[in-house]
């Protein structure tokens, strides 16, 4: 029995033809809903909004109450495809039975049609209070420039009259 003797010239050519992989660095969201599962709802006319449900390791019962009045409605285990059930939790609380959880957040389902009038309602209310705070208003009137620090964001320029 005659054993071939390994030389480091043998070992150098089979590591170098493989190349090494490189890592990369992907950030894993727990609140990121996959596109299959929003198509899924969207067929039945619903958007999918992750929510929080707990704060410090305790149920956020007034902030569930909140989205609920908005129009949320909580998922069932019941509603997801069969393919999505891997990565999420069904927990039981004091409250809720089968909330549907990813971490700290839980699923919840509006109707589109609410989602839109709210989102309407929101961005007219945004446009007031910008309308209400118009800047080249402000520089006219009460001679003001914008210097852009964080003490004085506004300063008077000084009139020199003789």
């Amino acid at each position: 029995m005659t054993k071939k003797a390994t030389t480091t010239e043998d070992t150098s050519t089979e590591t170098t033809s493989r190349k090494p992989r490189k890592k990369v660095y992907e950030r894993i969201r727990e609140g990121v809903i996959p596109d299959y599962v929003n198509e899924h709802f969207a067929k039945e006319n619903y958007t999918l909004k992750p929510i929080r449900w707990t704060l410090q390791g305790n149920e956020d019962y007034r902030y569930l109450a909140h989205r609920e009045n908005e129009g949320y409605e909580f998922v069932t285990a019941d509603e997801l495809p069969e393919q999505y059930m891997s990565s999420i939790r069904v927990v039981d609380t004091r409250a809720r039975k089968g909330l549907v959880t990813m971490g700290d957040l839980c699923l919840m389902k509006i109707d589109m049609d609410l989602q839109r009038s709210r989102d309407a309602h929101f961005q007219g209310e945004a446009a007031k209070e910008l309308n209400a705070v118009d800047i080249n208003t402000l520089t006219k009137k009460h001679k003001l420039i914008n210097q852009g620090t964080n003490s004085r964001v506004f300063v008077k320029t000084p009139d020199f009259q003789n």
